[in-house]
């Protein structure tokens, strides 16, 4: 029943990143239980990376980077979590996500207001 992991890129590591962390690692076993595969994040977006690798939540191989690009070309990372806040630089992210086939899932409800309907449109149009 043990599927191989599910890897996501992380973009954002404050409260609501860190928290997603958190939740992940608490709830390990029980997301393997019901979900028959492990959630791992494997790479963190973020300019502070002192403060991701400083986490008691994360791996010590995750990876952490400045630059968006280095979610997307992954070829191990299925899924984009986008919890930076923000329009501009959040919306390249996730464009960048989904051209690169990315499934992408965002809590930034002033990036939907703005751009949503042209995100939906992109992610559509790439059959996520």
């Amino acid at each position: 029943m043990n599927k191989a992991p599910l890897f996501i890129g992380l973009a954002g590591y404050g409260t609501v990143g860190s928290g997603l962390a958190e939740v992940l690692h608490t709830n390990k076993a029980c997301i393997l239980r019901r979900l028959g595969r492990e959630i791992r994040i494997k790479r963190v977006l973020e300019r502070d990376q002192d403060k991701v690798r400083q986490s008691p939540f994360l791996d010590k191989n995750v990876s952490v980077s400045a630059d968006p690009a280095d979610l997307y070309t992954d070829p191990d990372i299925a899924l984009v979590v986008e919890l930076m806040g923000g329009i501009d630089f959040p919306s390249q992210v996730i464009k960048g996500a989904l051209q690169a086939g990315k499934h992408v899932v965002t809590a930034n409800k002033a990036l939907l207001a703005e751009a949503g309907a042209e995100l939906f449109d992109l992610a559509a149009q790439k059959g996520l």
